[in-house]
């Protein structure tokens, strides 16, 4: 699906295809060492290699990945834990912060777990993760958080609400309105 990036830019969100392999190994190795360690608790690049085949191969997984340009430049996974629950996690590559591909790849995860019956996602984020954390929060759905030995558990319904409802809506008015005015602008 074609979306629009909170500067304006286009990209397109999708489903991972087995063909993304070379491209999500090419993400996970261009991230910095912190990026790495925000994701997986570990600078450990051999680790996340091994999570991209996992990924590749498990069926049970949904994972979305991000494009722009052609490029691969995000992943979101949600692993299941239960029945109706998944542990999501994500990987945006170091260009592409705060652009807001972590709130549009939590967007449609939750929306494509919800129509396979999954119901609540749970994430393990560090408390020094301060923009995963603002994903989570700004985008509407109904969130509990707590820590629990020096990690912060996220919990949240993949229901869309309709506070998640309008935070898309005026997070799309943004993005559209800098479309436009960003070719216009010296």
């Amino acid at each position: 699906m074609d979306v629009l990036l909170s500067d304006g830019s286009r990209g397109v969100v999708r489903r991972l295809s087995p063909t993304d392999g070379p491209a999500l190994h090419v993400l996970h190795e261009s991230v910095s060492d912190e990026a790495l360690r925000l994701r997986f608790f570990s600078v450990a690049r051999v680790a996340a290699h091994h999570y991209v085949d996992h990924v590749l191969r498990d069926p049970r997984t949904l994972a979305m990945v991000a494009e722009v340009e052609g490029r691969l430049v995000a992943l979101a996974t949600a692993e299941p834990l239960g029945a109706d629950i998944s542990e999501v996690a994500f990987l945006v590559a170091d260009d592409f912060h705060g652009r807001g591909l972590g709130t549009l790849l939590l967007e449609h995860l939750a929306a494509t777990a919800c129509r396979v019956g999954i119901a609540r996602f749970e994430a393990d984020v560090l408390p020094e993760n301060h923009d995963m954390l603002r994903v989570f929060e700004d985008a509407g759905f109904e969130v509990v958080r707590r820590t629990d030995s020096g990690v912060v558990l996220v919990e949240m319904s993949t229901s869309g609400t309709i506070t998640q409802k309008q935070a898309a809506a005026k997070r799309e008015r943004r993005a559209e309105a800098k479309s436009v005015w960003s070719p216009l602008m010296p």
